[in-house]
Parts: C-alpha cells; structure tokens; sequence
C-alpha cells in the first residue's frame, strides 16, 4: 500500500532519496498529485491547479501546498470541502485560491507576484480548458506588455544583493542572494516567453547542480528543524550534512558555491582586466565583485594561488557571519569605511593619518586569515602566505615584513584587551615586545577594528572599542618611552601628590594616604583622579556590618558600578547573582579589599537585553546584603530566568586554561564556554568554595560564546602555584559549568 502524503514526508524526514533534492521534491509532488486527483474526483466544472512552488514540483519538506481551483463561473458547491479540508485536516500549510478565469488574470495584472505563480500553474486533476485558457490569455498579454512582471524580478535579485552587499554563512536558501527564488527569476523568464510563444534556453549544467544543491539543502534544513526553516544557520549545519551524507564543512562550501552560480547567473559580473590585486582593494565592494569575476575566469588561482583554500570556506564559530572569503574582503572595506572622512572611528581615521595611508592596512585586512583551511595555527600559517603575496606584489621589504607581522599578530590587541589587565605594567610590556615599533602598532589598530566590524553583528562594542583604545594607548606610550629611553611612563609619587592635591579640601590628608596605603599596590593605577575621589566619599563614613552600598554613573552605552562593604566571603557571587535576576550584564570587575576589611568592587555593565539601563540601585544592594546574610536564596529566581530566556543554541565545548606568564602576582584562569544566564554566579560560588579571592573578571561575548578570565590568589595574597590546587580549581569549575546545558544569553 502505497504511503500517504503526511506519511512519506515522515519517511523522507529520517531518510532522504537519492540526493536529497529534485528527487525528493518528485516524490512528495507526486503523492500531493495523487492525493488531490483522488479527492476531486471528476472535477466537472473546476480544475485543480498546481500553482507557485508546487507548480514547479518543487515541493520541499516542509513546503506550503499552493493550490488554486479554477471554475467556470459556477464553483460546486462542495469543492473546497471536499478537496481542501482533508489538507487542512492533517496538519498541512495550504496557499488556496478558489478563481475563475477573470479573477485570475485580474490579479495577476495587480500583484506580480501572483503572476509568477499562475505562470507555474500545472493541471493536477479537473476541466483542462480551463487552465488552457487561462495559459493562452496570460501568453497574450505577457506578449502585448499589459502584465509588468521584469520590475519585480529586478527587485527580486536587487534586494537580497542589497541586504547582503558580501555573502554570508547562514544563507537563506529560499530568499536570499543566490537563492532559489533569485533562481526562479530566470525560470520565469523562460516561462514568460513560452506563454508568449516565443523559446527561452534552458537552465544549463551549472545552474542545473545549483538548483539540485538548494534544493538538497532545503530539504535537509527542514528535515533538520522539523519546521520550515530555510536559513543554514550554524545549529543546523551539522544536523542537515548528515541527511545529506555529507561532512559539515563539504555541505556548507557546496552551499556558498551553488549560492555564488546562481548570483553571477542573475547579475552577471564584469572583471576590469587593467587592475592589479591593491587597484581592485581600494576599490572595496565593487572591488570584490571584479574579484570574484576574476576568481571565476581562473585569473585568482593564477596571480593569488593562496586565495584556493579560503574560497568559499565555511567558519567554525557561529559569530562570523560571512565565509572565510568573503570576510577578508569586508574586513578590507571596512579599513576604507573607518578611515574616510566623516568615519564616526575617530581614533582609526587618525592612526590612518598617521600612518601616510591605508594602503598597508588594507593588504592585511585582506590577508590575515589567508592560513585558514590549512591545519595548524592559522596566524603562523598566514603571516608565510602574506609575505609571499606581498613579494610577489613588489613590495618594499620593509613593508612586506609589517604587513606579514601584522597577519602574525592580528589577534593579539583583541585578545589582550579582553582577556588581561591593562592596568598591570608587564602586560603593557608584553604587547610592546611583541610589537616593536609604534607603525606595527598602528597598523594592528586599523586591522583590528576592520576585523571585529566584518565579523558579525555586536563584535564590535563601545566596551570592546574602550577597551582595545585603552591597550593602544598605552602600548603606544611605553613604545615612545623607549624610543625616548626616559623613565617609567607612571611617575606613582606625582600621581599621588596630584591626587592629594585634588582631594583637599573635600578629604583630610591623613584620610587619602590612609587609603591609599591599605589598597593593594595596583589600587592607584587602575582608576583616574576623579574615580579615586568617588571611592573616598562611599568609604569615608564606613558601611556598618552587613551594609552593602553601590552608586552607578552612565559611562557612554554602559554603566559604572561601585560596590562597597564588609569583608565577606562570596560577594562576588551575590553580586552577580543579583545583577543576573535584574538583567544586568556584567562587562568587567575590579575587586580590592583594604587593610582594614573594607571591600571596594567595580563594575562595568550593560542591560542584557540591549535596553537602556533603568535600575534602583540602592534596591540592588540591599538584596545582595540579603544574600550574604542569608535572608534572600538567588538559586530559584536564575533557575527561572534560565528557563525563560533560554533559546536553542549549539554546545559550546567547555574548556578552562591557566596562563601562568601572565600575571607576575596572579593565577590567571579562562573558562571558555556557551553564554548562559547565571554563569557568573556559579563561577563566583565555586572560586569562593575553592578559598580564592578574586582581584579581576573581564568578560568577552561572542555570539553564543563566552570566554571569562579571572585573575585569582590565595587569601594570603600569593598565586595559586601548587599544580594540585591548579588541577582541583580547573576540576571544580568543570563540574560547575558541566552541570547547566549552554546557550546563548546575555545576562551574566
């Protein structure tokens, strides 16, 4: 007994046929055909019409069922309850129409749309006159020009190619640039000219495997998702290579590629011979489109072979939106947008200035993930490949070696900024070394703005931004100060005296040197004169015990938060636990106690749901007292939170590290993780159960990904060096983390 419709589509779900594509959609066609054709009956009177992607017989897993019944005037009165409603009844998305033959003309003229479907419409059971006329009086007008359809298909390509100017990794198979309704433009070209009695080509041997590889992987999308989704979204990828018995990388790179034929097929490109590779760069979008044009009549792999393995390459991190191609393009127009006049990155159009150009920037832009693809480090592997491209260019030695050191070290000011204590003299030290001169600097600002800005969506913050300007600067100071072989760039005892001096009348001498004396050493460096007076004022008169105190200022899209209180064990914690139930995304914290008990914590925030930030913040320290007296249990309230915000999202394996270089009083420990509400809390409870305190988080989110660094020690003040200790922290901290599913969130 042959399968119900509902029945092979449940079979073609758990296993496709043949290759996922055309024959699939065969099949399901095929049983749609027969199931309509057995519920219409003799269909005297009215033609059960095929219309729109089910016209194509392009009937995907999920796909609508769009049917029209076309009647003579006069409609049997049980038609649409008889060939409709079992559809209806099973569950089925149907796109219906009941018309007569006026009607429909009448709307195709109105709607282009609709006139691209009846151009599909295909006799499925019924009066065949009745869609032979509709066919010959569609063919006339189309001929005699009183139907627009060419405007609509050139909007149909134009807006996809608008909203997706380079092309992305979770291509929309359906709607987007490259996609099948961009493929169909040509298909209703062809149709158009057929109703008009005129011949139009077929679809050649390219556009013929594209169409096949779309249609595979729409189908294996729905089979994935169990709904109709037609974005190759990073959490479905590996689940719809499977149906289609492929490797995920092979799946998404015959994905791009098949989305890239169809495009130069709708839009043609045209290469400009004339221009070398830096003539097509400054050129940015329209340069990348002569690129690919090039790339396409074989010029690429013979002026640029190391091009090869990015083409086209899918990224194994959810927050680049683009492929490994396409990336290093956008990030090089995003060196020309950031530099232009007018560019709201102030700092990028001065380094530019100084620098005599972009000219530099935009090669490393475009070759500093050049080593993707190839095993191994990706940076070492690239910063050969830039400096053969660059040879090979002409370049002047000295500058083939900064754009080549650049590739090097692209990630190094990112990573830094995030991830370290930029108040800390030896980390500043560090990227100095690594940099060596001030026009290498430089160049690493420019690159890593572009980079983070074409990477995707939220990649570049205000708080990254700050973050990034404050490690240049310094960086760029210590350079200077060796250039100039002076003395250290913190005069400590000017700086005290200055902060003195501000202080007076407001604070009593004995009172400024009294604090300053019972911070930790790296007190004085971590905050401006101003922020130094507002901490005196919350710890002049000090809080009783049990009394916590906070006061926020905005500081541009993000707040300050200064906590002070007593000593107490898991404030961190309590914090956290208290910002997380009121939405509140913690960026960064500094956390010092005095000689005499006194705990002073900062905080950089930001509401987790992107909305301006609109808290009672003497509320907020009250109940972070109640944790700590035990009074308030926070567990219940972020459980739920969990649960409320919680969106499917792929596992991000957890994995925790120890950088023993640096910190020189410090253990430092980054936990990589998936981005979950709560996490911070969880973390706080397990370095207080460990005994160790902690003088500094810092938070970098990107997408669905988190990586956490704390700067932990012993409550002696000494870094945790005893590898046992080191083994039991990283082990309890895994079993934390282990025990919560990952998913993407932005409360902390």
């Amino acid at each position: 007994m042959e399968p119900t419709y509902v029945e092979l589509r449940s079979q073609l779900t758990a296993g496709r046929l043949g290759r996922g594509g055309r024959e699939v959609c065969a099949a399901l066609t095929d049983s749609m055909d027969g199931w309509l054709a057995q519920l219409a009956g003799g269909g005297d009177g009215v033609a059960v019409v095929a219309v729109g992607g089910y016209g194509r017989r392009e009937l995907c897993l999920w796909s609508d069922i769009d049917v029209m019944l076309l009647h003579g005037g006069r409609l049997p009165p049980d038609a649409v309850q008889r060939i409709l409603y079992p559809l209806w009844d099973a569950n089925l998305t149907v796109g219906h129409s009941v018309r007569t033959v006026k009607e429909a003309l009448a709307a195709a003229r109105e709607d282009p749309v609709t006139l691209a479907s009846l151009m599909d419409a295909r006799l499925v059971a019924g009066d065949a006159s009745l869609l032979n006329e509709l066919d010959a009086k569609l063919g006339d007008r189309l001929r005699k020009g009183k139907l627009d359809l060419e405007a609509a298909l050139r909007r149909a390509v134009a807006a996809p190619r608008e909203a997706e100017p380079f092309p992305v990794q979770d291509v929309d198979v359906k709607e987007g640039r490259g996609g099948l309704r961009a493929l169909h433009t040509l298909h209703w070209r062809a149709q158009a000219a057929r109703l008009a009695g005129s011949e139009a080509p077929g679809p050649g041997p390219e556009l013929r495997e594209a169409a096949e590889v779309l249609l595979a992987t729409r189908n294996a999308l729905h089979a994935t998702a169990g709904r109709p989704e037609n974005r190759f979204v990073f959490g479905l990828r590996a689940g719809a290579a499977r149906w289609l018995g492929l490797d995920p990388d092979e799946a998404a790179r015959r994905l791009f590629l098949a989305a890239r034929t169809v495009d130069r097929a709708v839009s043609p490109l045209r290469a400009d011979d004339g221009a070398g590779l830096l003539d097509l760069v400054r050129r940015g979008r329209a340069g990348w489109e002569d690129f690919e044009a090039r790339r396409v009549a074989g010029w690429v792999d013979a002026e640029l072979p190391e091009w090869r393995h990015v083409v086209a390459a899918p990224q194994h991190v959810p927050f680049h939106a683009h492929p490994v191609d396409a990336h290093l393009w956008r990030a090089a127009t995003e060196v020309l947008a950031i530099t232009a006049p007018g560019s709201d990155e102030t700092w990028a159009r001065e380094v530019a200035a100084d620098l005599g150009g972009t000219d530099d920037a935009l090669l490393a832009a475009l070759l500093h993930d050049i080593g993707k693809g190839r095993g191994g480090d990706h940076s070492v592997e690239g910063e050969a490949l830039a400096r053969s491209v660059c040879e090979r260019l002409g370049l002047a030695p000295e500058r083939t070696s900064r754009i080549a050191r650049a590739v090097r070290l692209h990630l190094l000011l990112p990573d830094t900024a995030t991830r370290r204590d930029l108040d800390d003299p030896v980390i500043v030290s560090q990227v100095a070394d690594s940099v060596g001169s001030l026009d290498l600097l430089q160049l690493l600002f420019l690159l890593t703005v572009a980079d983070a800005r074409a990477t995707g969506p939220g990649m570049w913050t205000e708080w990254k931004a700050a973050l990034v300007r404050t490690l240049f600067a310094r960086t760029a100071a210590e350079l200077s100060r060796r250039d100039a072989e002076t003395g250290p760039t913190t005069d400590r005892s000017r700086r005290l005296a200055e902060l003195e001096a501000a202080a007076l009348p407001r604070f009593e001498r004995w009172a400024v040197r009294a604090h300053l004396r019972g911070m930790p050493p790296e007190y004085a460096d971590a905050f401006g004169v101003a922020q130094l007076l507002e901490h005196l004022a919350l710890l002049v008169d000090p809080p009783g015990p049990g009394e916590v105190r906070m006061a926020a200022e905005p500081l541009g899209p993000f707040w300050g938060v200064t906590v002070v209180g007593r000593n107490r064990p898991g404030l961190l914690a309590a914090v956290a636990g208290v910002f997380t139930v009121h939405n509140v995304s913690v960026l960064d914290a500094r956390l010092f106690t005095r000689g005499d008990g006194l705990v002073l914590d900062t905080f950089r925030v930001e509401d987790a749901l992107g909305r301006p930030l609109r808290i009672e913040w003497d509320g907020l320290a009250k109940e972070v007292a109640a944790v700590l007296a035990g009074e308030l249990d926070l567990d219940q309230a972020i459980a739920a939170k969990a649960r409320a915000y919680r969106r499917p999202g792929r596992e991000v394996p957890l994995r925790i590290e120890h950088h023993p270089d640096a910190s020189g009083v410090d253990t430092v420990l980054e936990v990589h993780c998936g981005d979950e509400i709560g996490r911070l809390y969880r973390i706080g409870h397990a370095l207080h159960e460990l005994g160790l305190d902690v003088r500094l988080a810092k938070i970098d989110t990107r997408g669905g990904e988190v990586v956490d660094v704390f700067y932990v020690r012993k409550p002696d003040g000494k870094p945790v060096s005893d590898r046992a200790e080191l083994d039991r922290a990283v082990a309890t901290l895994t079993d934390v983390l282990a025990a919560t599913r990952p998913g993407p969130s932005r409360a902390g």
